[in-house]
């Protein structure tokens, strides 16, 4: 009985391709439907142009829309401070 490889004791399948096997290797990724909003897709927008690493980073780790989501809910955070405290100074 021969040995096995860590992938088969884990139970991952393998494919022949011109008498070589490759593991079948997936990740399953749920496209979030999360709304990004302005500021998330801005955001996305501009880690992209900026920090092309992180950006293909945070894509490789699914970690992406979940982030842009967070950066749009602080934004919208930060803006109700911000009107608020305008609205105090300024009372009509």
């Amino acid at each position: 009985m021969s040995e096995q490889t860590v992938f088969e004791k884990i139970g991952v399948k393998y494919r022949e391709k011109e008498g070589i096997l490759y593991p079948l290797i997936t990740m399953e990724i749920k496209e979030e439907c999360t709304d990004l909003g302005k500021y998330g897709r801005m955001w996305m927008q501009y880690i992209q142009s900026e920090y092309p690493e992180r950006y293909r980073s945070l894509v490789r780790f699914g970690e992406l829309h979940s982030k842009a989501a967070e950066v749009n809910e602080v934004a919208y955070e930060l803006l109700e401070d911000i009107e608020n405290e305008w609205i105090c100074k300024h009372r009509p």
